[in-house]
């Protein structure tokens, strides 16, 4: 055992503490085919963006984007013991809620539980769609992309969702003082060719792998 100082043994680093100071929310429909996303940076290409991914476009700054897991574990409990002998996780669901501001096709398939890419306006601009008497859950890829920093200090994190379907909506409001917004909740499934529901992703020229405690391969 070594013996060192108090501030030494610290190593505390404000370098790793990061913001999502801007994010795109990119979705698309679930296609078989869809190459699977393993990089959102290089060095010669920059930012890199999936074929096929829309913009959620605007969301509102409170809410951000939130994402939270959803756990449950069954313990064993032994006599002579005042702690569980054994625990299992039998549940861990993650979910991503936003609340999108832009009233567009995306958004608003999403919150209505519906593929709106067949509407097409009529001669005179209007655009109708109906309520089905029983929605069914669509299955899409959502990839959340936050940047910090900027030029040769941006870091990229992201989180990418291979197979969502959104599993809960906000109450929307339409009124004089607020914009019409769309609250969703995606939920994560693992999706059965990735083997995985959610993959996050670190990159950009200003990380520094070495110093977030990852090995660096010379």
């Amino acid at each position: 055992m070594s013996v060192v100082s108090f501030a030494d043994a610290s190593k505390f680093n404000s370098k790793n503490i990061r913001k999502a100071l801007e994010a795109l929310l990119l979705i698309k429909k679930w296609e078989k085919t869809d190459s699977p996303v393993s990089k959102i940076w290089s060095a010669t290409q920059g930012l890199i963006i999936p074929e096929g991914y829309e913009h959620v476009g605007w969301c509102t700054k409170k809410e951000a984007y939130a994402f939270a897991r959803d756990t449950d574990k069954a313990d064993v409990e032994s006599h002579g013991s005042a702690e569980p002998t054994r625990s299992d996780l039998t549940k861990d669901v993650a979910t991503l809620k936003f609340v999108a501001q832009e009233s567009k096709r995306l958004t608003m398939g999403l919150y209505e539980g519906q593929d709106l890419s067949a509407i097409v306006p009529d001669l005179d601009g209007n655009i109708v769609y109906d309520k089905p008497s029983r929605p069914q859950l669509i299955d899409y890829r959502a990839l959340l992309i936050a940047k910090d920093g900027d030029g040769a200090s941006a870091i990229y994190f992201a989180k990418w969702i291979p197979l969502a379907r959104v599993t809960d909506i906000e109450d929307q409001t339409w009124g004089e003082e607020d914009e019409i917004q769309y609250g969703s909740t995606l939920t994560a499934f693992t999706d059965p060719t990735i083997k995985t529901a959610v993959r996050t992703m670190w990159a950009g020229p200003g990380l520094d792998p070495a110093a977030m405690g990852f090995t660096v391969t010379p």
